[in-house]
């Protein structure tokens, strides 16, 4: 069952179509984001990535990277895009592939990623973040206070 808050979002968009995809950068989690923001954010992709900015063009290695970069997510992000419907129930099915991929059973642990996105993790990434928190309060605490927070 998609979260009452993001089924709200899809409402207020007037969308029942979300596009299930790799989350950037991490293969081990889902990003799920509605139908008509991630066609906006593919065209901005496409629109912004096709000249490369000028710190990539400083030297051969970081033009190759960027190319690399705008590659893999043009071949990962949004090649692996999947368009799936929300029911009236509000439930959604995750392409098996995907749900392979993530080993995802029974059970999954849904992420509000703070805008029109949320991620689908499987439930012991859960576990591995509030270790990492835990481990990381310096770095957090130093953190908040160079943003002032």
């Amino acid at each position: 069952m998609v979260p009452k808050d993001f089924r709200a979002v899809l409402e207020r968009l007037g969308e029942r179509s979300l596009v299930v995809t790799y989350a950037k950068g991490r293969s081990d989690r889902l990003e799920l984001r509605p139908a008509g923001l991630f066609v906006a954010y593919q065209s901005r992709f496409n629109e912004q990535s096709k000249t490369p900015p000028e710190h990539a063009l400083a030297s051969p290695e970081q033009m190759r990277s960027w190319a690399k970069s705008r590659q893999l997510m043009r071949d990962f992000y949004f090649g692996e895009a999947e368009w799936i419907e929300v029911d009236k129930a509000g439930r959604i099915l995750i392409p098996a592939e995907k749900r392979r991929s993530l080993n995802l059973q029974d059970k999954i642990e849904f992420r509000g990623m703070g805008d029109e996105t949320f991620q689908v993790w499987h439930p012991a990434e859960r576990e591995d973040l509030l270790k990492t928190w835990n481990d990381s309060r310096d770095e957090i605490q130093e953190f908040l206070g160079l943003i002032n927070m």
